[in-house]
């Protein structure tokens, strides 16, 4: 025979359930980022953060979300932990869609081949290497090189 789970027990074995589950992503991504604080500091400059910004962004990104981790488990703070976590879900979804969005070709779109003709670059949406920015989605040579005249 089944045993029949209360209503009540059902939804606090459900909401503790999703409660540790969010709070151990925000837990690893909170550490890896801690780990390779290097790495972290270069993506946040290739998702076009202020260079002199990035060494503390690299400490209290990953900070707020060990801290987000460590309230979801509580009761007390969970629904205070939520409203934060739902906050620094859509600050990163709108970063990563501005970092996507479709940009103008640059004016040196057409780069001058060792053979005098031109060879066209295929815009993909990012950053270039200019100011100290990394690629997000890095340009790519396409076609062949053809000459003009």
């Amino acid at each position: 025979m089944i045993a029949r789970v209360r209503y009540p027990t059902l939804v606090l074995i459900l909401s503790l359930s999703a409660r540790l589950l969010i709070a151990a992503v925000f837990a690893i991504a909170g550490l890896a980022k801690f780990r390779q604080r290097a790495a972290f500091q270069q993506t946040l400059i290739a998702f076009a953060a202020p260079v002199a910004l990035t060494p503390a962004l690299a400490v209290a990104l990953p900070s707020l979300e060990l801290i987000i981790a460590a309230a979801l488990l509580p009761t007390r703070t969970a629904s205070f932990a939520a409203r934060g976590a739902v906050l620094l879900l859509v600050l990163f979804t709108l970063v990563i869609a501005r970092t996507l969005l479709p940009r103008d070709p640059e004016p040196e779109a057409a780069v001058a081949t060792s053979d005098g003709g031109l060879r066209l670059r295929y815009w993909v949406a990012g950053r270039t290497h200019k100011g100290g920015r990394l690629n997000v989605l890095p340009t790519r040579m396409v076609g062949q090189p053809f000459h003009l005249i």
